[in-house]
């Protein structure tokens, strides 16, 4: 039996759930029927699923893609550093290089081509919005490289789009605004499509002020080195893992005592201990803020203050627990993995009466706002 009939196989009955090489869910074939076959949706699937479910496919993606681009990134290095330094350079699956540090970046995506995919998130949230006028609604949008082009700083306006459809108070709106190659690099990683410490707890002040305003944040006590040798996601998915490395940083905080729950189990999330994890070769920005869980719930104990409800996705992970410390109790929604974490689907209106909710907010980028898997269904 070939590689591809047990990639076939498999992807139907028991689909893997994480490629752990890129960092991200693993593909699966999500719906077998006549109307995904005729608008290609059904072809597209079956490819990426395969691509993911072929016994060691990752492992001979990883191989191939470092020997490969090992010697084409020496040449690029060269070229980049005496006659390219702001120019965009394919690599693979997407990613580029730009600048002579070694940045990795997503090429532009653009409002003609996400406007349908937004039109139905941004509807999903003015319904919710609209049917639940005792809630208190937030949104924040946050920009990355795919939504401007760094060669001329030309935006897609996606953020605007968003911020400007959302029925929600103008004050309850922010976004992590990027303008400029220099901006970016200050506040996501070289390596990894994530934000880095510096960026996510730019975001986490100011999302405190919109939904808090008079609150004083939670101030860094230091900055800490965990790694020199970081090597992200998108160096991962490029086959350019360990080509291309970065130190990792982390500023250390002292919250207050609380407890952590995830999926209804009392455990931390993330670490805490960064003593312990200094050095690690195998740090990844999950396994030190923590994991795409399917709930995370932070008690402080603060009956004095007000329940909140945290829709986000990866890059919500960095500052919930920050958050978190400015209120009662606060619950973390990742709805790719509710269902799958907790057993059942996710129900709005029992999950905020149950819990004694009166703030929600939305923490994403372009992905969290075009993605069906982020829409809340309404009743």
């Amino acid at each position: 039996m070939s590689f591809l009939t047990l990639g076939f196989i498999k992807s139907i009955i028991l689909p893997k759930e994480v490629n752990y090489y890129e960092n991200r869910p693993a593909n699966k074939i999500s719906n077998i029927n006549i109307k995904e076959f005729v608008n290609g949706k059904l072809q597209d699937e079956l490819e990426l699923a395969l691509a993911d479910q072929i016994p060691f496919s990752q492992r001979m993606k990883k191989y191939y893609n470092l020997y490969s681009n090992s010697v084409a990134d020496k040449m690029l290095n060269l070229c980049i550093k005496q006659y390219f330094n702001n120019q965009y350079f394919y690599i693979t699956s997407g990613v580029y290089r730009i600048g002579a540090e070694g940045n990795l970046v997503f090429g532009q995506r653009y409002l003609s081509y996400e406007k349908d995919d937004l039109d139905v998130r941004i509807n999903n949230i003015n319904e919710l919005n609209q049917k639940n006028p005792n809630l208190k609604f937030y949104l924040y949008y946050i920009e990355k490289d795919t939504d401007i082009y760094f060669h001329t700083n030309e935006k897609s306006n996606l953020a605007e789009y968003v911020l400007e459809n959302t029925n929600i108070p103008k004050e309850n709106k922010g976004k992590l605004e990027i303008n400029s190659f220099n901006e970016f690099k200050e506040l996501f990683y070289k390596t990894d499509h994530h934000w880095n410490y510096k960026g996510s707890y730019n975001a986490y002040l100011q999302i405190l002020k919109m939904i808090k305003p008079t609150e004083n944040a939670v101030e860094p006590l230091e900055t800490i080195k965990i790694s020199d040798n970081f090597s992200g996601s998108k160096a991962s998915s490029a086959g350019v893992k360990d080509i291309y490395i970065e130190p990792f940083y982390v500023y250390r905080f002292e919250l207050p005592t609380h407890d952590t729950y995830i999926s209804k189990n009392k455990k931390e999330y993330g670490y805490n201990n960064i003593e312990f994890i200094q050095n690690d070769n195998e740090i990844s920005y999950g396994k030190f803020y923590g994991g795409d869980e399917g709930e995370v719930i932070f008690d402080y104990n603060n009956p004095q203050a007000e329940n909140i409800l945290i829709f986000g996705e990866s890059y919500d992970n960095a500052i919930i627990e920050l958050l978190a410390a400015h209120f009662n109790k606060t619950y973390c929604v990742d709805l790719r993995a509710y269902e799958m974490d907790l057993g059942e689907k996710f129900n709005f209106n029992k999950y905020i009466e149950n819990n004694d909710i009166s703030k929600i907010v939305f923490i994403g980028n372009i992905d969290f706002y075009v993605m069906e898997q982020f829409l809340v269904e309404v009743e």
